[in-house]
């Protein structure tokens, strides 16, 4: 099973336009927040029993792990190749799946399971109603390998076909323990909508194909246009059912896999911070307040929305960060970094936080994500990837086996 190709959205030119506009933000709105500092939610657990794993694990040769301190490595499994006609599971493929399930186990590894609900057969795109997410431009997402993902936001004929595809896989791997699931379900299997510019548009909201617009509060409502009450029920609505996708996966996954495997809910990018929708509001959805430049608001990233319902499904779930390698931008919570700002939301709630780096890091970057680990107590880091380890140009493995010595 060779390893899929996988780009990150939040590449370095985008974490460089990201940091820019923090930094513009940052001078012109200050810092007003009254929540505790992130140092009160520190060590919610301990970092001597974290786990600390590998991504893009298919082709790695396991014995290169021997005494590195690494103790998962990720199977990631394509949906297209494992159900490429509705109802039919491919035996040969099946059959690969569940001997590298076996061979991860053999090395005395855990399994991190990637469903690749990110790699949709063709046929997924015509169980019927809207199958493709749209937005306000009429702009009808497509995505490259890997975010070329249908919308199962607001079309519950994908949910049905996600879920027999999730149970048939159950049964794929049904002869060992999961020790993982990775849950996000869309684009690279993170948990966003598509991202806020595509080609010249600016701005996108992706609730505009007449499936999502049946649901809408606002039927016909328009960003920068309404009124402030319009554009505050459509905008809590898109969040909403964004994370209503997230709570229906962290629920089917545990019907298909059972209890105990853990659920990591991967969420990207820097999220939605405090003050984020009243000033998106205010300002009717044009684009030009902080969590519109930032992408957040438009890819649904309401942490603080979805985490309370995440923290009351039965298992071990974790708030996953698909970011841990992000600076801080400020001590604030609207500019603290991605990890730091899910611990501050978490760790109140009981529910554990974890995470992966965005790819192509240097040493230093891999340094400050397992500081991380022990700063902020987190229950595992996962490192993307195994050939970016091998490579030369990035982190590698030996500066893996180093930061993990004992």
């Amino acid at each position: 099973m060779p390893p899929r190709p996988r780009r990150r959205p939040s590449d370095r030119t985008t974490r460089a336009r990201l940091a820019s506009v923090l930094a513009l933000c940052l001078v012109a709105v200050g810092s007003t927040s009254t929540l505790p500092p992130a140092s009160a939610h520190e060590g919610a657990a301990d970092p001597a029993h974290a786990y600390y794993g590998i991504l893009g694990a298919n082709a790695l040769d396991l014995t290169t792990l021997t005494g590195t301190g690494v103790t998962a490595v990720s199977l990631e499994v394509g949906w297209d190749r494992l159900e490429p006609q509705r109802g039919r599971v491919d035996p040969v493929y099946a059959a690969q799946v569940a001997g590298r399930a076996e061979q991860i186990r053999a090395a005395g590894l855990d399994v991190i399971l990637d469903a690749g609900l990110q790699y949709p057969p063709s046929w997924v795109f015509d169980v019927g109603g809207d199958t493709r997410f749209v937005n306000q431009y009429g702009d009808v997402w497509q995505g490259q390998v890997g975010a070329r993902v249908p919308d199962a936001v607001f079309n519950p004929r994908v949910r049905r076909a996600q879920n027999r595809y999730l149970h048939r896989l159950s049964a794929v791997l049904d002869d060992g323990p999961i020790a993982a699931i990775r849950v996000g379900g869309l684009w690279y299997n993170e948990l966003h909508y598509p991202p806020a510019t595509v080609g010249d548009h600016r701005n996108s909201l992706w609730a505009f194909s007449p499936t999502a617009q049946a649901q809408s509060p606002v039927p016909g409502y328009r960003p920068g246009q309404g009124t402030t009450e319009e554009t505050a029920a459509f905008l809590t609505w898109y969040l909403e059912e964004i994370n209503d996708y997230g709570m229906w996966q962290l629920r089917h996954y545990r019907r298909a896999f059972g209890w105990r495997p853990t659920l990591q809910l991967l969420l990207p990018g820097w999220g939605v911070r405090p003050g984020d929708v009243d000033k998106a509001v205010a300002g009717g959805l044009r684009g030009a307040t902080r969590g519109e430049l930032t992408g957040a608001l438009n890819e649904g990233l309401d942490w603080a929305g979805l985490l309370p319902r995440a923290a009351t499904v039965r298992g071990h779930n974790e708030a996953y960060t698909t970011w841990v390698d992000a600076a801080d931008q400020g001590t604030d919570p609207v500019y603290e970094s991605p990890v730091r700002h899910l611990v501050r939301l978490a760790e109140p709630l009981g529910l554990p936080v974890a995470g992966e780096n965005t790819g192509t890091n240097s040493p230093e970057e891999m340094q400050r994500s397992v500081d991380r680990v022990h700063e902020l107590g987190l229950t595992g880091l996962v490192w993307m990837n195994a050939a970016q380890l091998q490579d030369g140009r990035w982190a590698t493995l030996d500066d893996y086996r180093r930061l993990l010595a004992p």
